[in-house]
């Protein structure tokens, strides 16, 4: 699910980053990086990555 949304983000030119279970923890970190900027309008977490005590403060949303 998130790779179509993924898809779609990317075709309407909407800045994104993605946690899933699938990254290294180095990458997990950056994504936690990058939802701090600006640019970034959506994160895309799966439920398995994200269960696992992630704090969003840096959200204005968050859509479950």
């Amino acid at each position: 699910m998130l790779d179509r949304i993924e898809d779609m983000l990317k075709v309407s030119q909407i800045n994104f980053c993605r946690l899933d279970g699938t990254m290294s923890r180095d990458d997990r970190a950056q994504a936690m990086e990058d939802l701090k900027k600006p640019r970034t309008e959506v994160m895309l977490v799966s439920t398995r990555a994200g269960g696992v005590g992630l704090n969003l403060t840096a959200a204005c949303r968050v859509f479950l």
